[in-house]
């Protein structure tokens, strides 16, 4: 079994604070916790990370930026 992921744990990773990943999950730009314990307890399955980060960056390497100054409008 996969160790889970608790908030610190992901904000050690990210190098934020826990309000800042509580912030990025609410806004979509990490996946909602995987394991629900209680109301309190919340987990990550850092498979379940890792194909975010993997998703995220393919979608990023597709998108091209108006602001690039090497793109034209």
């Amino acid at each position: 079994m996969q160790d889970l992921l608790t908030k610190a744990d992901l904000a050690e990773m990210f190098k934020v604070t826990e309000s800042t990943i509580a912030k990025w999950v609410k806004g979509g730009e990490l996946p909602p916790p995987s394991v629900h314990m209680n109301q309190k307890a919340r987990y990550w399955y850092p498979s379940d990370i890792a194909s975010f980060i993997n998703n995220k960056d393919v979608k990023n390497e597709n998108t091209t930026r108006v602001n690039d100054p090497g793109v034209s409008p």
